[in-house]
C-alpha cells in the first residue's frame, strides 16, 4: 500500500496574543489550495573574478500563503487581528501549528506576522478564493509525527 499524500485532513491553528490567546482552528480553505510555502533562501554565494567561490549563511523570513473560500468563517480571524493592530497601531506576532497527518508533518511556527490581507475576496460571477500572505521566524523546524 502506498503512502498518503492527502491534504484533506491538514489543520492549522493560529494563536494571536490578546486576540485568540488559546488559538483558533482555521477552516474553510479553498477548493484546490490550502497553504503554499515560498522557498526560503538559506545561503548566498558568489564567485570572484579569479574563480574562487564563497558562500554565507543568510537570515530570511519564511513566507507562505493561506488560501480560503470567499465564505470562510476564518476571514473574521484576520479581520479581528487587523482591528487589534489598528487599535494599538502596533503589529502583533502570533504562532501557528500546522499538522498534515497524511505526510506525517508537524510544523511549529513562531513570530508569525500577517503580511497582507485583502479587504474583499475577488468578486466575479461568484466570489472567488482570497489569499492571506504570512511571514514567520526563519528558525522553523519541520518534524515528522
Amino acid at each position: 500500500m502506498g503512502q498518503s499524500i492527502t491534504s484533506a485532513n491538514a489543520s492549522i491553528v493560529y494563536t494571536i496574543p490578546t486576540v485568540y490567546s488559546s488559538g483558533v482552528l482555521l477552516q474553510g480553505f479553498a477548493v484546490n489550495d490550502i497553504l503554499e510555502a515560498d522557498p526560503q533562501v538559506l545561503s548566498e554565494s558568489r564567485v570572484g573574478a579569479d574563480g574562487f567561490v564563497v558562500g554565507g549563511y543568510v537570515f530570511n523570513l519564511a513566507e507562505f500563503h493561506i488560501v480560503f473560500q470567499a465564505a470562510s468563517d476564518s476571514i473574521q480571524v484576520f479581520y479581528n487581528l487587523k482591528a487589534a493592530q489598528d487599535k494599538d497601531t502596533e503589529v502583533i506576532a502570533g504562532s501557528m501549528k500546522i499538522i498534515v497527518p497524511g505526510l506525517g508533518l508537524d510544523v511549529d511556527l513562531v513570530d508569525v506576522y500577517c503580511k497582507s490581507l485583502p479587504f474583499l475576496p475577488p468578486l466575479k460571477k461568484v466570489a472567488e478564493e482570497w489569499t492571506v500572505a504570512m511571514t514567520a521566524n526563519p528558525g522553523w523546524q519541520t518534524t515528522s509525527t
